[in-house]
């Protein structure tokens, strides 16, 4: 059974009850125009060998639409995912994304998505009935056999809660999340992930765990931000024109 009822819930639940806005949550486009680097680390010291990965954010504005562009880096400091995003007044939607995969051969290729259902994060919900937020993107990857992948992810804001950013309490938001990943080559093969994600007023995404397993999960956490300029210091070398 697919997900997408949440769509139409969504919509609904946010005209009624207890509303909230979400907005502040978000990351904060308006300090982000000379671009910033946001480094996220296990941040549990027996997972201390797990590698961190890397998102560079810069919003770009036009005369009718502000956005944010992000490009994520894995601990190589090559690049993995790009995505730009329109912010809106109901929320953020996926306008393009497009991942870097090795071919067979090795060769980095650059392969666009496309995207089904363009709801990134919501500025209004309800404490009451929150809606759940539905995205989904399809993209075929290098492979030998053809192969589409289809990922679905659903977000439904849970609570409010507290947590440290540089030391200071912040005020956040905690969502569930479910993800589903479709592989079709001969046949299909699905896998389901919950988890949760918490995004800090001000800041944006501070952390979020994966439920791989009853006993394998992956999370990750906001180790810090910075220029540019540094992460293209740790890597060696520039990593943007």
């Amino acid at each position: 059974m697919r997900l997408h009822f949440g769509l139409f819930f969504a919509l609904f639940a946010i005209g009624c009850g207890d509303s909230i806005d979400l907005e502040p949550y978000y990351f904060p486009a308006a300090e982000l125009e000379e671009g910033l680097v946001y480094e996220y680390r296990s941040p549990d010291p027996v997972d201390s060998l797990i590698p961190p990965f890397y998102r560079y954010f810069r919003t770009v504005r036009t005369d009718s639409a502000l956005y944010l562009a992000s490009q994520d880096y894995d601990p190589y400091f090559q690049p993995s995912v790009f995505a730009h995003e329109r912010l809106v007044p109901s929320g953020v939607l996926l306008e393009k994304m497009f991942l870097y995969e090795t071919d067979t051969a090795g060769i980095t290729q650059r392969v666009n998505a496309q995207i089904l259902h363009e709801n990134v994060f919501p500025f209004r919900t309800s404490r009451e009935q929150p809606g759940v937020l539905v995205w989904e993107a399809r993209w075929n990857p290098p492979a030998e056999v053809p192969t589409t992948m289809t990922l679905l992810r659903n977000r439904q804001y849970l609570r409010d809660t507290v947590v440290q950013v540089d030391g200071q309490p912040t005020d956040a938001v905690v969502f569930n999340v479910i993800e589903r990943i479709d592989q079709e080559q001969v046949g299909h093969f699905e896998q389901e992930y919950r988890g949760i994600e918490v995004y800090a007023e001000g800041v944006g995404l501070v952390y979020y765990r994966k439920d791989i397993s009853d006993d394998f999960k992956v999370e990750y956490a906001l180790a810090e931000r910075y220029p540019m300029a540094e992460l293209e210091r740790r890597a060696g070398k520039a990593l943007v024109e």
